[in-house]
């Protein structure tokens, strides 16, 4: 068991277990796995497949069940599953001894940069998401967002430290981990029951209601720390023509545009190029598509070059 874990859900679906392959190959071929755990909580139904093809000593497979099973309320949203582990007291006691951890979607790449990465404990580092992102419409749009979060706080009593653009992915002591993704959990509820008003869901890139687990994030994390802890822009890089730069930790595979070389919707759609790379691309797209690829063998004869 080592010091700290990487923390993801895995769905009943052979999609959701293919981007899963992603991290993993990724965790593996740069030896990640020396200093990181893997904590997969997973559905039940495709626990056994997941042992049979990624079973590791440093992998925990832990059967979770997801939360429209539980409560119906979440079955048109089942992004909670992502980060509702913590809602099972069994699970916090799980990851107890762990020191830090990480939280993170499946459909995401390490980079080796990551093998380096040594966290401090006092700190929160998050990726950079693009639910209030200017560069998605009129910068009029991030303000009345910020200015919507910012009242949601105030009505609810919580601190704003004034951060912004809070990504998916998470990294931080196990303690503040677990009271932030059960903030995250609650305040997700809250904005679903009260964010809109009955039969709307707002509009993209405005006030969504599809991104309400993004913005109840965002909220939890003003709530839990102060500006002076975060360290935001090493996780989550956008996976696209951008080169992967000494401080990029971790690429995730957002919905990208199409002309972008890796696309996830249509790599599991068959449509991407089988290109050969013979050794590590300097590109996070290409970087992507040769991971998703290729198996572990071929992954680590290029790590090695």
């Amino acid at each position: 068991m080592n010091k700290n874990a990487i923390l993801v859900y895995i769905d009943h679906s052979e999609k959701c277990i293919t981007e899963f392959s992603w991290l993993w190959k990724s965790w593996l071929m740069w030896d990640i796995n020396e200093s990181w755990d893997i904590v997969a909580f997973t559905h039940p139904a495709a626990v056994e497949e997941v042992e049979s093809k990624f079973g590791h000593d440093n992998l925990m497979i832990v059967p979770q069940q997801p939360q429209h099973e539980i409560d119906d309320f979440w079955d048109d949203y089942r992004f909670v599953n992502s980060f509702a582990f913590f809602q099972n007291p069994e699970n916090v006691e799980k990851v107890a001894n762990y020191k830090m951890l990480m939280k993170t979607d499946c459909d995401t790449f390490l980079t080796k940069n990551f093998k380096n990465f040594k966290p401090w404990q006092d700190r929160v580092y998050t990726g950079v998401g693009g639910h209030n992102n200017s560069t998605h419409g009129d910068k009029k749009l991030l303000w009345a967002i910020k200015e919507r979060l910012y009242k949601v706080s105030q009505s609810l009593d919580l601190r704003y430290s004034g951060i912004s653009h809070v990504g998916a992915t998470w990294v931080m002591s196990t303690p503040f981990m677990i009271q932030a993704t059960k903030t995250q959990f609650t305040l997700t509820r809250f904005l679903l029951e009260k964010g809109w008003a009955l039969g709307e869901t707002g509009h993209w890139p405005g006030w969504f209601k599809g991104v309400a687990p993004m913005y109840a994030g965002e909220l939890a994390i003003n709530h839990w720390s102060q500006s002076g802890q975060i360290h935001q822009g090493s996780f989550d890089v956008w996976c696209a023509g951008n080169e992967i730069s000494g401080v990029d930790l971790h690429i995730h595979a957002w919905q990208q545009y199409e002309q972008d070389l890796f696309n996830k919707v249509k790599f599991h759609a068959g449509e991407l190029p089988k290109l050969k790379y013979g050794k590590i691309p300097a590109t996070a797209g290409q970087y992507c598509l040769l991971v998703a690829n290729e198996n572990l063998d071929y992954l680590k004869m290029c790590a090695k070059k």
